[in-house]
């Protein structure tokens, strides 16, 4: 297993990170680990997981639209994936 970190941002509408949502992984390599966006820039870090590994991921906040995103597997370690969330009505 490698190292993993992920530090994308979230973006409500095209530029507002947010702080709070919670982003996990829902199938593949990783099912079942969790974590939050952090306030300050909306990054968030999942470790330890394997290279080359297919998942998917959903993100979600309260008052927010959910959205998932299927990855094939990264071959390096931190690469991001962002997520768009916009306000729910």
């Amino acid at each position: 297993m490698a190292g993993f970190g992920c530090p994308p941002r979230f973006q409500a509408g095209t530029t507002e990170t947010i702080g709070g949502a919670d982003v996990e992984i829902i199938q593949g390599e990783g099912q079942g680990k969790h974590a939050v966006t952090l306030g300050a820039n909306g990054s968030y870090m999942l470790e330890f997981l394997r290279l080359n590994e297919p998942f998917s991921m959903r993100a979600s906040m309260k008052e927010y639209s959910s959205e998932s995103k299927d990855n094939p597997g990264f071959d390096t370690p931190s690469t991001p994936m962002h997520f768009y969330l916009t306000k729910s009505e």
